[in-house]
């Protein structure tokens, strides 16, 4: 099992949370993601024999939030 954590702009209200947080999990390898209160920290613990953590970071992406810096 791996872990990174992400710094994301944007993650202020539930709706973004949930949103960026259900992208993640249609991942086989996504096993648990927590983000904190404010959404400014996303931590994301996962299978690195089935994912990348690039992967996730470009998923985030995807969802039109901003990676601030990412940390394994």
């Amino acid at each position: 099992m791996s872990e990174i954590i992400m710094g994301v702009e944007g993650l202020d209200s539930s709706d973004s949370r949930l949103a960026v947080t259900n992208a993640l999990y249609k991942y086989s390898g996504v096993l648990d993601i927590n983000v904190s209160p404010g959404g400014e920290e996303m931590r994301v613990r996962y299978d690195s024999s089935n994912i990348l953590a690039r992967d996730l970071e470009e998923t985030v992406q995807n969802e039109g939030y901003n990676v601030k810096w990412l940390r394994e």
